[in-house]
């Protein structure tokens, strides 16, 4: 018998299999463009719509298409230094509120202090009603000249001063001596100077 003799070349497929085969492949990969294609446009179309860019400065528009990268870099630049000015702001109204507040509080304090009781405390009125401008609010002394002030209404009076025609002579610690024709009287915080 007679061996058969096996080419070492490989064998060439049928011309018309391989153009099928190539013919698929492109079909398969235009498919999938298209679908990608798809995709993007719905993406993009049901994103949130932005806020109008800002305008376009002509100093930008020199420099090339830099623009548009500049523009959004520095709408985001702006956008974050209000951000943080306004936080600032807040932070410091906020403080200012507070200090007030206590100021306030420290304020009422030393002008609600009425008589003295017998145990060393000072009374308080159990109903507030509406100071009148003369009345004596409260009792400051000065740091830095260490002499005591007798707010009156709203003005600081010292000793020798004159409230329409009553005059201040001594401003102690807890009350005001006043002099008004010839008569001599003591006056204490929350109480009226006339």
């Amino acid at each position: 018998m007679m061996a058969t003799r096996k080419s070492s070349a490989p064998q060439r497929p049928k011309s018309g299999a391989a153009k099928k085969g190539a013919k698929n492949q492109y079909m398969i990969a235009a498919g999938v463009a298209v679908i990608l294609i798809v995709l993007v446009v719905i993406v993009l179309t049901s994103a949130p719509k932005k806020a109008a860019p800002a305008p376009k400065s002509r100093a930008g528009t020199a420099e090339g298409g830099t623009t548009a990268r500049s523009s959004k870099s520095t709408v985001k630049a702006k956008s974050a230094k209000l951000a943080e000015r306004n936080d600032r702001e807040a932070r410091k109204a906020a403080r200012d509120q507070e200090r007030k507040l206590r100021a306030e509080a420290r304020q009422e304090g030393r002008g609600r202090r009425g008589r003295q009781t017998s145990g060393g405390g000072y009374a308080r009125s159990t109903s507030r009603s509406a100071s009148s401008p003369n009345e004596l609010k409260m009792i400051v002394t000065d740091p830095t000249t260490n002499e005591r002030y007798a707010v009156v209404g709203e003005r600081r009076y010292r000793a020798g001063d004159d409230v329409e025609g009553h005059k201040i002579l001594n401003v102690g610690a807890d009350q005001v001596q006043v002099e008004y024709r010839q008569n001599t009287y003591s006056v204490r915080v929350g109480q009226a100077v006339y």
